[in-house]
């Protein structure tokens, strides 16, 4: 399974589960910009994994340097981008940034799982 699809899965599952929240616990649970965040979560960690893709083609010794490079750029441009809706929607920012959060936790796990063993194949 290609990783823009396992991504897909944990986005629409994640969604899925706080619009199930949102309908039968709590109504502040979800948010219409959901499917946003989904979306900017994504499209990043899709476009972060093909750089890390791509990396891997350079010199083996200095992956771990783009590897950082890589994942510090992508946390600043993630931390841009919520602290300009906080910003912008100040009154909707707690469930957003709850849900930021939970993104973040699992497309960063699913990010170094489906990782590891292609770096490993590429760096026996």
């Amino acid at each position: 399974m290609t990783y823009l699809l396992k991504a897909t899965v944990v986005a629409v599952a994640v969604l899925a589960t706080t619009y199930l929240l949102g309908q039968f616990a709590d109504s502040r649970l979800y948010h219409p910009h959901f499917p946003f965040v989904a979306l900017f979560f994504l499209l990043g960690s899709w476009a972060t994994h093909q750089g890390v893709i791509a990396s891997l083609g350079e010199n083996p010794k200095r992956f771990p340097a783009y590897f950082m490079g890589i994942m510090g750029i992508k946390m600043l441009v993630y931390l841009l981008g919520v602290t300009i809706y906080v910003f912008i929607r100040q009154e909707e920012a707690v469930p957003v940034v709850v849900l930021f959060l939970m993104f973040y936790v699992f497309f960063t796990a699913l990010e170094l799982v489906s990782l590891v063993p292609i770096v490993r194949r590429k760096n026996p």
